[in-house]
């Protein structure tokens, strides 16, 4: 993070000393305040006692609610704990199909075009058999570091309903947005009425329940 480029510059009074312990580290933490890594290092503490060094894994995607944030989470730990025991070979992918995966998948959502290889080592750009693949590798991962099967799955099942109906919540909220601009809203109007809509089902579903609820 160091060789990173500074993308705001560090003002001079910041650099004369301060009362807290990391000051020491002004530079840095003015850096990894404006240079977001998905995985970065960060310093803080106001006192050397309470000064800590850790990472800040940032790669997991924002949910809608909490079962969904835990979806994601199980699903990564999943894979991490089965592909390497399985020796998938995801791990052979090459570098810039990862990258143009990405690029789809952010542009595109669950209608990108994808390119993948499974545990047989066929590549596939089939959308349901990568899902299948990566969902039940997770699925695997969950069982094989101790989750009952009924629990790996249920972790799991915010996901793959999302695969099943091609819907996510950003998606939801476009057809949302569609459906207003249809009855004659403005652009703006149907922006608002969509982002309403969102926080409205958010605020049923955030602790006690999920996005499969929002059909």
């Amino acid at each position: 993070m160091a060789r990173d480029d500074v993308i705001v510059p560090m003002p001079e009074a910041a650099l004369v000393d301060g009362n807290r312990f990391d000051d020491e580290f002004a530079t840095l933490r003015r850096k990894h305040g404006t240079y977001w890594r998905w995985v970065r290092p960060v310093f803080d503490g106001a006192s050397r006692a309470d000064a800590n060094a850790r990472l800040e894994f940032r790669a997991i995607p924002a949910q809608p609610t909490v079962r969904d944030s835990m979806a994601f989470l199980a699903a990564f730990a999943g894979l991490m704990e089965c592909l390497p025991q399985r020796r998938h070979p995801a791990a052979t992918l090459d570098w810039g199909t990862a990258h143009d995966n990405f690029r789809a998948a952010v542009a595109d959502g669950l209608d990108a075009d994808l390119r993948w290889v499974t545990n047989e080592g066929v590549e596939t750009t089939d959308t349901d058999r990568i899902f299948t693949d990566v969902l039940d590798h997770a699925e695997a991962g969950l069982v094989g570091a101790g989750c009952s099967e009924r629990t790996a799955a249920g972790m799991l099942e915010p996901l793959r309903h999302r695969v099943e109906t091609r819907t996510t919540p950003a998606s939801w909220k476009v057809d949302r947005a569609r459906e207003s601009l249809a009855a004659g809203d403005s652009f703006a109007e149907a922006v608002q009425t969509a982002q309403q809509a969102y926080l409205g089902r958010q605020r049923e579903t955030l602790l006690d329940g999920s996005f499969v609820d929002w059909a």
